[in-house]
């Protein structure tokens, strides 16, 4: 009541929960109850709520300096953060523009392949989502957040998944191809590698920029530090953000080193890139990522026996798995049954939210560090659920 007082209701709730706090994989509501949590904030706290080394890392910056505008100063933080990114990101010798979401790195990823190529042009693919801001929706297929806009951006362009029907819109002015390895929104469900790869070496023929979002699969989601590593595919540009600083706003635009030379100085900005408390906590992230992975094959293999457990068990309620790696969409047999499923779960002490064209589809969005114990107790709350239905 609250929050309707002085909150826009554009926002929509998966849930009507109240929290007080968080740690871990675990929320805590007003009422003292624990809550696992398989939503991970829509795949943002990659290691947890307030993980002990970001906590200190974003503690220790504000006694330094909380902002100033880095097109002003230069701030070692988020140096160091994009000396950390340039080490792992697919992109070799990659150059980076810092931003406060993961829609403001799509833009800045198709602002700076329309300049640099000098083409106006942008294609998508069916079922994807790039985000809210008016650029990024352009290229957002999913209609219902389109509707009401009138005309986006011009020359936005959403194709069929195949080589051919990109082909047939290209005439010669496409900038750039932003792709979704792992649809987010659309399913958790993994492109195939093939056609991957040979979209990818046609947009090299016609020199059109290829730009691959991972501000959802990237830093570890997918059980990799990027789903690219599972393509074998080097982007000119990636748009990553969500999981990169574990609850602080940060994203970033990657990009080739000849593609960020050729993106003139003043073409684009923001007040608050490279914002110092952000990247001294994603830089504690990345760190915290980077000796987990290792850990990830059998947490992998736990989650894919879990799920085919319960599609066996449950016919009625769960028709398959699809993702990739720890990255996995439970696919319901329709969105009402999904909608009742994650109901019932919190009830039961599991946070459940969904995707897919119709909300059929349980997005699993554990923290990368989740125990094996606290993944199994989560899939035992599914199956107990699933028995109540």
């Amino acid at each position: 009541e609250r929050s309707d007082r002085v909150l826009s209701r554009v926002l929509s709730h998966f849930t009507d929960l109240e929290i007080s706090h968080a740690a871990g994989a675990y929320l805590y509501g007003l009422d003292g109850q624990a809550y696992l949590d398989f939503a991970s904030g829509i795949a943002v706290t990659s290691v947890g709520h307030c993980h002990p080394e970001v906590v200190h890392a974003a503690v220790e910056q504000t006694k330094k300096i909380i902002h100033n505008c880095a097109g002003v100063t230069y701030i070692s933080a988020n140096i160091e953060l994009a000396e950390k990114l340039q080490e792992i990101v697919p992109i070799r010798d990659a150059r980076f523009f810092l931003t406060q979401s993961g829609s403001e790195a799509v833009e800045g990823a198709l602002k700076a392949a329309k300049y640099v190529s000098g083409r106006s042009g942008i294609i998508t693919l069916q079922g994807e989502f790039h985000g809210r801001t008016l650029g990024a929706l352009s290229v957002t297929a999913k209609q219902l957040y389109r509707d009401g806009y009138g005309e986006l951006l011009p020359r936005s362009f959403i194709a069929e998944p195949s080589v051919e029907a990109v082909s047939r819109l290209n005439d010669g002015n496409i900038a750039a191809v932003i792709v979704e390895l792992v649809k987010g929104e659309g399913g958790y469900e993994a492109r195939d590698r093939e056609f991957v790869q040979k979209l990818r070496a046609y947009c090299a023929a016609q020199k059109i920029y290829f730009i691959v979002d991972e501000v959802q699969s990237g830093f570890g989601r997918t059980g990799k530090m990027f789903a690219c590593e599972w393509y074998g595919i080097e982007p000119d540009i990636m748009a990553l953000a969500k999981g990169i600083a574990a609850g602080f706003p940060l994203g970033a635009v990657v990009m080739k080193k000849e593609i960020s030379e050729a993106w003139k100085t003043s073409a684009h900005g923001g007040t608050y890139t490279g914002n110092p408390v952000a990247c001294a906590a994603g830089l504690a992230t990345v760190n915290i990522l980077l000796r987990e992975l290792p850990r990830l094959a059998a947490k992998i293999k736990t989650v894919e026996e879990a799920c085919d457990k319960l599609i066996a068990q449950y016919p009625r309620i769960f028709v398959r798995r699809q993702g990739l790696g720890y990255m996995v969409g439970l696919v319901c047999a329709s969105g009402q049954i999904c909608a009742d499923l994650r109901k019932r779960a919190l009830r039961n002490g599991l946070l459940l939210i969904s995707c897919g064209a119709a909300g059929e589809v349980i997005r699993l969005a554990y923290p990368v560090t989740a125990t094996l114990p606290e993944l199994e107790k989560g899939f035992a709350i599914i199956g107990q659920t699933a028995g109540e239905m």
